[in-house]
């Protein structure tokens, strides 16, 4: 990562990092960071700020956040307020651009605010080797269009090399439509094939040109751990060297991953790209160089305080 004078964070000074959403009783992202200061022998504090909606307006939205919260050095940022974070800041990364949506925020030096989004990022790293040095022969079927189909698309249209053809899957065409849009756009840009489904049109030939799977919806997430956005029967479809992404993290094993280790599919769940996201993050404000053990020691902590 390049950066400038401006940028750079001292070991002697405290960083003041945080997350920003709605809700957030549920973050890991403290144990994320608390752990990665401590590793770098960092001094350093991470706070959840909860805003509701209404709060957010009525409080001058980001400005108001970091008026109430300063010094921030750095924050997270997740739902709802991705694209009011892409608005806000004065500068973004090419990644934040692609995506239209802000993740992590860096107060710079001379007051202004820089936007990065290490969602997609935080995907492409967690994927095995050997999914990644083949992205050029493996047909992708994208299951939703939120926020985090974004980051996934872009991971695997913008990295090298580009995924040969993505299928996205969608509930509702028109919802959609504003990132099939970008997702077409995109594919030009790279020579790679998009087409568009709806779950309904979802067939076993089009199963068994499948070799990468990505669930980006919530289905199978806690409490609805009974839903899977596939059947069992259409994974009996797929080829064996398919392999399958849960963006899904609670539960560790969701039933739609249950499906896949049925058939022996390689698979995993998003736990990898939630800490290599925030890895990410800590990288961009602090500007510390990442460590492979970095990752282990996050998750370790990370599974000892969810089971």
């Amino acid at each position: 990562m390049t950066t400038t004078d401006s940028q750079k964070t001292t070991d002697s000074s405290t960083l003041h990092l945080g997350l920003v959403g709605y809700p957030l009783n549920k973050s890991l992202s403290p144990i994320i960071h608390q752990t990665l200061l401590k590793l770098c022998n960092l001094k350093g504090v991470f706070n959840l700020i909860p805003i509701e909606p209404d709060q957010f307006q009525q409080t001058d939205g980001f400005w108001g956040v970091v008026t109430t919260h300063s010094p921030l050095t750095g924050f997270n940022v997740t739902i709802p307020y991705k694209v009011d974070a892409y608005n806000w800041v004065s500068q973004r990364t090419p990644q934040a651009n692609r995506i239209q949506a802000v993740n992590t925020v860096k107060h710079l030096e001379d007051g202004t605010y820089i936007g990065h989004n290490t969602d997609g990022i935080g995907f492409y790293t967690a994927l095995p080797e050997a999914v990644k040095h083949t992205l050029n022969q493996r047909n992708a079927l994208v299951l939703g269009a939120g926020g985090a189909c974004r980051a996934v698309l872009e991971a695997l249209f913008f990295t090298k090399p580009a995924v040969a053809k993505i299928t996205l899957v969608v509930r509702n065409l028109e919802k959609a439509q504003p990132i099939i849009n970008l997702a077409t756009q995109w594919a030009k840009q790279v020579g790679s094939a998009f087409e568009v489904s709806t779950f309904e049109a979802v067939t076993p030939s089009l199963l068994a040109s499948t070799q990468l799977i990505i669930n980006t919806t919530p289905v199978g997430m806690i409490p609805d751990v009974k839903a899977s956005p596939l059947s069992l029967a259409q994974l009996a479809a797929v080829p064996p060297n398919c392999f399958v992404s849960d963006l899904i993290y609670k539960p560790t094993e969701t039933l739609f991953l249950s499906y896949a280790k049925h058939f022996n599919l390689n698979n995993q769940n998003g736990l990898g790209m939630l800490i290599n996201q925030g890895i990410e993050a800590f990288s961009f404000w602090t500007n510390q160089p990442t460590q492979p053990h970095w990752y282990q020691a996050i998750e370790t902590s990370i599974l000892t305080s969810i089971n």
